[in-house]
């Protein structure tokens, strides 16, 4: 069984569990390290905070219990900023996923999938919290029942599950991948429901790893499935990820504006979607930044004043006391919301 521990908690004789990282991703210790002094003077050298051993089967109860505060604990900090603009919004949130996660019959098998995702990558960690939370609140626009809603959580929570089976070498690339890497990184939705399988989380849960990235035109992967042939939860989950990948900051490019983002999923009619969930979605996640301040793509700033229901990404802006359709060349050709200040 694993355990996380503060560093300043380290003993000789224990035995690493998952590769000791530095802040920068670099691994300075192998799994099944037996720690010595030595070993100790590297880990502390590489300003790691935690460290993961392995424990007795004596412990499990103990471990169960700190594993569960290390995951939970660990949510508040992964929440997206972009969405979750608020102190309430956080802790609302947080308390609502910690929830539904604990009055599950699964609720082991999830904490066990949630800390592994969180040792192997606090990046794809964050992105599976914040795909379940907003995943939750489309399924609330939707108005599924609160049963459906828990449930698209739960799958949102380990819809990247199958990133474990990929290398951090690919995972964190700066850089853009090659075909082959990108083939590989494809592979994560059949691992992932494989692994969902072997834990035993139902038939719906299993699906959403399996087809998030299949796409509504047909055009996605694995299996090239289109439209209706694409779980329900699947067609949801899938929307929601890629607008929560774009909205997160990367070393290659930074955090995209819910306009831009919108603009993007759009710009083919938004062929790639479910196209009610993606107009529901877009409208009630743009709709919370009426009255926001802006900074618009030439240079100025502005007030969002209302959502344009006939193109999402184009809102009216309130500017020196005057309100501007984007639609309408008034203020330049092709200007939209670059940034917004929250």
């Amino acid at each position: 069984m694993l355990k996380r521990i503060p560093v300043s908690e380290l003993k000789e004789g224990m035995k690493i569990g998952m590769p000791v990282l530095s802040p920068l991703g670099e691994k300075v210790i192998a799994k099944d390290t037996i720690v010595t002094h030595d070993v100790m003077v590297v880990i502390s050298r590489s300003r790691a905070k935690e460290v993961t051993i392995m424990v007795s089967n004596e412990d499990l109860s103990q471990v169960k219990t700190q594993a569960k505060e290390m995951v939970m604990d660990g949510i508040e900090n992964s929440i997206n900023p972009v969405v979750f603009n608020t102190k309430e919004d956080v802790a609302q949130m947080v308390n609502r996923l910690t929830q539904i996660v604990m009055k599950n019959a699964k609720r082991k098998e999830y904490l066990q999938l949630m800390e592994k995702l969180k040792d192997y990558s606090e990046t794809v960690f964050s992105h599976s919290i914040n795909v379940a939370l907003i995943s939750y609140m489309l399924a609330d626009w939707l108005n599924f029942p609160e049963a459906d809603k828990e449930e698209v959580l739960l799958a949102g929570i380990v819809h990247d599950v199958g990133k474990l089976k990929i290398p951090l070498e690919i995972l964190d690339a700066k850089r853009k991948l090659t075909k082959g890497e990108f083939e590989k990184i494809k592979k994560h939705s059949i691992f992932g429901s494989q692994m969902i399988k072997s834990a035993g989380l139902g038939e719906e849960i299993r699906l959403v790893a399996l087809n998030h990235h299949e796409r509504y035109n047909g055009k996605g992967y694995p299996m090239g499935l289109s439209g209706g042939r694409i779980s329900q939860y699947g067609r949801l989950v899938g929307i929601v990820d890629t607008y929560e990948a774009m909205t997160a900051k990367r070393a290659y490019r930074k955090a995209m504006s819910p306009f831009v983002i919108t603009e993007i999923m759009t710009a083919n009619g938004g062929a790639d979607y479910d196209p009610t969930f993606l107009n529901i979605f877009l409208f009630n996640i743009l709709n919370r930044y009426v009255g926001k301040e802006v900074l618009l793509t030439n240079g100025k700033k502005a007030e969002i004043f209302s959502i344009n229901r006939t193109n999402l990404g184009k809102p009216t802006v309130k500017m020196d006391g005057r309100v501007y359709d984007l639609t309408m060349p008034f203020l330049g050709k092709g200007v939209g919301v670059e940034e917004i200040y929250v």
